[in-house]
């Protein structure tokens, strides 16, 4: 079966880590703005990324499919998206035009003809946790096998695994697994810019995950990314960096206009609705009991029957054969098919090729975003946790655990109040397909386990906290009844001291040969000296405990 029209939108999450912003961890509060924009600015110096408008984004030819997406959306939604006229959107998109096109061969059989698909869009979504590549890619005739191999293997960041080739072809003599044979970036003109894909070189995967205990990523995509790097241990301070947060298949978006949907079989429909490679259509790629609810899990079938989806309506050319659509969503993977035959479903500015692009693009881009926080909340408190009981001496105390804690907390109220949607619009398509895309990827459960991490974690920092603040207390207790002890004693001699030097005074008055006014007014001057000293003593007092209860938690951390 030929596909009329082939779409597919990638959303790769990533984590990026955290900059030093002049010499402190900038985690949390009004460092968050700081942090995004001191992102957005060293991603734009090599002149390859610049900053992209969030309402036209340059994916629509008109301005009715832009309004149509904005209104799609609630009115937090619309804000999260593009900001609100005041204040602007808390992600920054950036986008790249000198790539226009990408070559493809899916295998390095001499027999399988190398394809070039359009580029339309290379987009970097930046938060000031997470960063989303979107790269979207287009085709026109191609054969079905030929679009589930691209949709299998064009999203591999790197090879899953690696077997002996009789007749390699590899520099190393092993073969990458559900790899492309070669990705080539191409520009308007049609020639090479970038690195090509280097999936045949095993020892460099090899080699960098042995030295790097991190994931790799091929040439293509690491060119790609520029000036951001992937992380690695040996990372010079300051560099831009990611971590992945997802394994090597990158999430995918995928639409399929064929003339004849209802002649797909079922086995076709969950190749398509898991990211499967080709295979035959009269075969299934899992066991048929595994399969057994495939339809009501993975299907939204509001506008498929196989039955009337063909029953043209002749009084209505824009919905004809309107039950020929077919939504299919296992969370990694989102796919829409339907009728080439059909113009609303191949319609660019207001059908459903136009609502793939952008609304449902977005309604993706948001349960992509909203995962990658979440597990980047979970990194995050795990490893704070993991630092404090390591307890390494000079590296790490209780003060910067309980900041880094509050900073977490403080991000993740932010997230829920601005970030976290549990459903996105109004109407019942885009909320049931929301509903399906979210229930897959974990992102509800996902979410009250964060929070029950959280609480966990702040429950600890509590209990550290009135665990300090008891000990000190004993402290500060021992400390004043020393000093009251102290006090008595030397009040005692005090006395003594007093009266011999009282008299000592008299005498000396009379010697100096003061009358009784002069004398009376010398004794004044003396007790407002020590009415005076008194209250040095008092307003001196408070800080002097300040730096009595520091004292007191130096010696404790």
């Amino acid at each position: 079966m030929q596909v009329k029209l082939f779409h597919e939108i990638l959303i790769w999450p990533l984590r990026l880590e955290q900059l030093q912003v002049d010499g402190q961890n900038s985690s949390k509060g009004s460092a968050r703005n700081d942090r995004l924009d001191l992102w957005v600015q060293q991603i734009s110096q090599q002149g390859r990324w610049s900053i992209a408008d969030h309402y036209d984004r340059g994916t629509a030819k008109e301005a009715v499919t832009r309004y149509a997406e904005f209104v799609y959306f609630h009115p937090f939604v619309q804000r999260f998206l593009y900001g609100d006229g005041t204040h602007p959107s808390p992600i920054r998109i950036m986008k790249r035009e000198d790539i226009r096109a990408v070559k493809l061969q899916m295998s390095d059989q001499p027999s399988t003809p190398a394809l070039t698909l359009r580029v339309p869009r290379v987009h970097l979504y930046v938060e000031a946790q997470v960063a989303l590549l979107v790269l979207e890619i287009a085709g026109n005739g191609l054969e079905l096998a030929q679009v589930l191999e691209i949709q299998d293997r064009f999203r591999r960041v790197y090879p899953p695994f690696w077997y002996p080739a009789a007749e390699s072809k590899s520099r190393d003599g092993w073969k990458p697994g559900d790899c492309p044979a070669s990705v080539t970036w191409l520009n308007e003109s049609g020639e090479q810019v970038g690195d090509s894909a280097d999936y045949s070189r095993a020892e460099t995967y090899l080699n960098f995950v042995r030295d790097n205990k991190a994931p790799p990523v091929s040439a293509h995509w690491a060119w790609l990314m520029e000036p951001l790097t992937a992380y690695s241990p040996s990372l010079p301070p300051g560099s831009l960096s990611y971590r992945q947060i997802v394994d090597e298949r990158i999430p995918a978006l995928c639409y399929l206009a064929v003339d004849s949907p209802e002649d797909l079989k079922d086995g076709d429909f969950v190749r398509i609705a898991l990211q499967d490679g080709a295979g035959d259509s009269d075969t299934l790629p899992y066991a048929r009991p595994f399969l057994s609810d495939f339809e009501s899990l993975y299907c939204y079938d509001r506008f498929w029957d196989r039955q009337t989806g063909t029953n043209d309506n002749p009084k209505n050319t824009r919905y004809m054969g309107s039950m020929n659509i077919r939504y299919l969503c296992c969370g990694y993977g989102f796919a829409a098919v339907g009728s080439a035959r059909n113009p609303f479903f191949t319609d660019e500015v207001a059908g459903v090729l136009a609502h793939f692009r952008h609304h449902y693009f977005q309604m993706g881009l948001i349960a992509h975003f909203q995962k990658a926080s979440l597990l980047g909340f979970l990194d995050r408190l795990s490893d704070a946790v993991a630092t404090l009981r390591r307890g390494i001496p000079g590296e790490f105390n209780r003060e910067e655990f309980r900041t880094r804690v509050r900073g977490i907390e403080e991000e993740l109220a932010d997230f829920t109040t601005r970030y976290w949607f549990t459903e996105v619009s109004n109407q019942i398509q885009p909320r049931e397909l929301f509903d399906l895309w979210c229930r897959h990827l974990g992102t509800g459960e996902l979410y009250k386990k964060v929070v029950e991490e959280a609480a966990r974690v702040s429950e600890l920092v509590r209990s550290m906290q009135e665990e300090r603040q008891t000990q000190v207390t004993v402290r500060l207790t021992m400390v004043a009844a020393l000093a009251g002890a102290t006090a008595v004693a030397t009040s005692f001699f005090a006395m003594l001291i007093i009266v011999d030097g009282l008299k000592d005074l008299a005498k000396r008055l009379e010697w100096l040969g003061l009358g009784k006014g002069g004398q009376e007014l010398l004794l004044f001057f003396l007790v407002l000296l020590v009415l005076v000293l008194l209250l040095l003593a008092l307003i001196g007092s408070k800080r002097l405990a300040r730096w009595f209860t520091k004292l007191a938690e130096r010696e404790l951390s």
